[in-house]
């Protein structure tokens, strides 16, 4: 089963993963010039329009698996349970699993994306030996370096057995070069293939670089054997001290680690050598700045990254250092100081002991291998995608190296500062630069204008003046107010509320009488304030009117209308006491009903009703204490009842007699009404208020002789009575 899931991994490893970020980024900030407010908050993203960068964190350093204290031994297990012996070079497979050549345990170690150790080639108890065979009964004698071939094969440098090693996807180890001359140093270091499927590899002690052809012929590319130095050249009149990696980049040349010399050498296709970064001449071990300036100590390991980056492994100076394609160095990750340790952490907040080499896989996730003083090592892990700052943020601002963001609140003032910033995906990389200037935050807190709604202000707005009046009317129950701050970023508040300038203020509910409406300026600054305040005085309600008005007996006459203020009611001899109800129109006005307080729709206390008329006087004073309205009704209380008779002949003819028609006592009962009709039922004299004045006409013109019939009401709680009269003419 072993044997069967380490095939299925090899198989894995020439299958390329894709690369989600096939294009690289192009940012930018918009705008690059940025002139910050002290004390103002601040934030700007970069605008991307290029590949996608991928949300982590740059330059984050982990322990992935080994000793987080640098403890040597050979142990497998999950992470930092696991012990390694001096590792050297790793290679990775599309399925994640990382193989790391354990140097000094004489076997090769396969890491699980999950951190999980094991044993996949060689000693399970670090022997020595030089035996091919299966997995691990195979033998090697310092494993330094490991790559994959075309058809998923692991080769690995043999470092003291002078050999190249092969294992296929079945874990079969077998010998494809071995160096037999005793007259070469061979020494194989770190391993990679070129395009025709040749292996190159520098000899560190054979000091020359070389390449094994697939049919397994090694020719040598350039460097002199056992002859260290320093010399550019073409083939081996170039000379090196110590070269240890050798990585291609995207034009064909290879990039060389020359360690002794502390120097990245770069052979072209042709074989010419030149020097591209440090110098060997140089007594200084560590400097930052232009390619032939910069100095390592002991450089070992060089890796491509996206886009003709260059990430070198700066072993004795204990850093991960990064060449750009500008040819400008840096430190990227590990102590300014070139202090080793063991801590994890962001860039230069991160330490190592010993870092020996670099790779990169397809996410851009970096994998360092330490040794360790006195044989110590361990994994690393190293994020070189996202976002990366270079430079000195002023002080306050923070940067987001998931998102590029840059953000904070500068507290101190400052001189012009300009900062780079990088984005990193696994196809490339884009530099935008970043300029911040410095400028206080404003102290003005005052308004140009301050506008009401309804009315006007009193007196005239003046900035320098803080106290208004306004005066409005009863109808007007809300205001706003629109204030226009002289500072565009100024804050405003109007009776608390976050207010605009230049735009209205919420609606403002306004009581009868004082209402303070307070305007709050806040400067940028946040400290200096100004305060306008605003008294609107809502006149008092000027309504005086009733919307309804009823009595307790008989019934209004007309019916009630708001603008009628005089009324009859007509109630029986045998009603004694009356009440009224008036309602108002406006709840603030009050009610006398005949001098006495009465509520709003409530009856007032009875009113004693005398025989005759009785008058009752409803009063609404409006809320003004100024406009009234006063409202009449005449109420008649009958007399006891009498007997009302009429005479029953008309004779119309001038002589005093009968010439009209009389209804004794009906003054009695001033709201009777009287009806008259002929035989057919057609009225021919109607009349409200009846006084005796009929003389038996129709519209002016005489009614024919003969009889008609009555109806007498008397009024409202009354009764009727009915009869015959008749018309008798000469």
């Amino acid at each position: 089963m072993k044997h069967i899931l380490k095939s299925m991994f090899i198989w894995l490893c020439l299958t390329s993963v894709q690369n989600v970020f096939a294009q690289a980024p192009i940012i930018t900030y918009n705008p690059s010039a940025i002139t910050v407010t002290g004390t103002i908050p601040f934030t700007i993203s970069p605008i991307n329009t290029g590949g996608a960068v991928p949300a982590v964190v740059y330059g984050q350093v982990t322990t992935f698996a080994g000793s987080p204290t640098g403890l040597p031994g050979f142990v497998d297990g999950v992470g930092t349970q696991a012990l390694f012996n001096n590792s050297q070079d790793m290679a990775k497979d599309a399925a994640g699993n990382l193989y790391v050549a354990d140097a000094s345990n004489n076997a090769i170690r396969m890491i699980t994306p999950a951190g999980v150790v094991s044993t996949f080639a060689g000693s399970h108890t670090g022997v020595v030996g030089f035996t091919d065979g299966q997995d691990t009964s195979a033998r090697f004698n310092y494993p330094d370096g490991l790559a994959f071939d075309a058809s998923g094969n692991l080769f690995v440098s043999d470092c003291f057995n002078s050999a190249i090693r092969k294992i296929t996807p079945g874990g079969l180890v077998t010998t494809v070069y071995h160096n037999t001359d005793t007259t070469k140093l061979i020494d194989p270091q770190a391993l990679t293939f070129d395009r025709a499927g040749n292996l190159i590899f520098a000899l560190e002690y054979g000091y020359q670089v070389v390449k094994l052809s697939p049919s397994g012929v090694l020719t040598t590319i350039a460097g002199v054997n056992q002859v260290p130095g320093y010399n550019d050249g073409a083939g081996t009149a170039a000379h090196f001290n110590g070269p240890s990696d050798a990585r291609l980049d995207a034009a064909g040349n290879l990039i060389i680690a020359d360690s002794f010399n502390g120097e990245l050498r770069k052979i072209a296709p042709d074989g010419t050598v030149t020097t591209i970064a440090g110098s060997a001449t140089s007594s200084v071990f560590y400097a930052n700045g232009p390619a032939l300036t910069a100095r390592f100590h002991f450089c070992t390991g060089v890796e491509m990254g996206p886009g003709g980056v260059i990430y070198i492994v700066d072993l004795l100076n204990n850093d991960i250092r990064i060449m750009m394609p500008d040819g400008t160095v840096s430190l990227l990750a590990g102590s300014p100081s070139q202090t080793p340790g063991n801590a994890d952490g962001i860039l230069t907040a991160a330490q190592f002991d010993q870092p020996c080499y670099l790779r990169i896989d397809n996410t851009g996730t970096g994998y360092i291998a330490e040794w360790g003083l006195g044989g110590a090592s361990r994994i690393r892990k190293i994020a070189l995608a996202g976002y990366y700052l270079k430079g000195t943020l002023p002080q306050g601002l923070t940067f987001d190296s998931t998102t590029g963001t840059i953000s904070g609140t500068v507290s101190n003032t400052f001189t012009t500062v300009t900062d780079t910033v990088t984005a990193f995906n696994t196809s490339g990389f884009s530099t935008t630069i970043i300029t911040f200037g410095y400028q206080p935050a404003s102290s003005i807190a005052t308004l140009i204008n301050l506008a009401p709604s309804v009315g006007s202000l009193d007196p005239a707005f003046v900035s320098t003046t803080n106290s208004y009046v306004d005066s409005v009317s009863n109808a007007t129950t809300t205001i706003t107010l629109t204030p226009t701050a002289t500072a565009a970023n100024s804050t405003i508040t109007v009776n608390g509320q976050p207010v605009a300038s230049g735009t209205p203020s919420g609606q403002v509910p306004l009581a009868v009488g004082s209402n303070i409406l307070t305007t709050v300026i806040t400067a940028q600054d946040g400290v200096t304030i100004d305060t306008y305040i605003v008294n609107v005085i809502r006149a008092p309600s000027s309504n005086a009117n009733l919307i309804d008005l009823t009595v307790s007996e008989g019934t209004l006459s007309p019916a009630f209308s708001s603008g009628i203020t005089e009324y009859a009611d007509t109630v029986s001899n045998s009603t004694t006491s009356i009440t009224a109800t008036p309602t108002d129109s406006d709840t603030t006005a009050t009610i006398t009903v005949n001098g006495m307080p009465t509520a709003s729709g409530t009856a007032s206390n009875p009113i004693p009703l005398a025989v005759g008329s009785n008058t009752i006087t409803v009063v609404i004073t409006a809320q003004d204490g100024v406009t009234t309205h006063t409202y009449t009704v005449i109420v008649y209380r009958g007399e006891p009842e009498a007997d009302i008779t009429s005479n029953n002949v008309l004779t119309p003819n001038g002589d005093g007699k009968n010439d009209v028609w009389v209804i004794n006592d009906i003054a009695l009962y001033p709201q009777n009404n009287v009806t008259v009709f002929d035989k057919g039922g057609r009225v021919v004299f109607h009349v409200s208020g009846y006084k005796n004045t009929w003389d038996g006409t129709l519209n002016g013109k005489p009614l024919a002789a003969g009889t008609y019939y009555y109806v007498v009401d008397l009024g409202p709680n009354q009764r009727q009575f009915k009869g015959f009269i008749s018309i008798v003419r000469n």
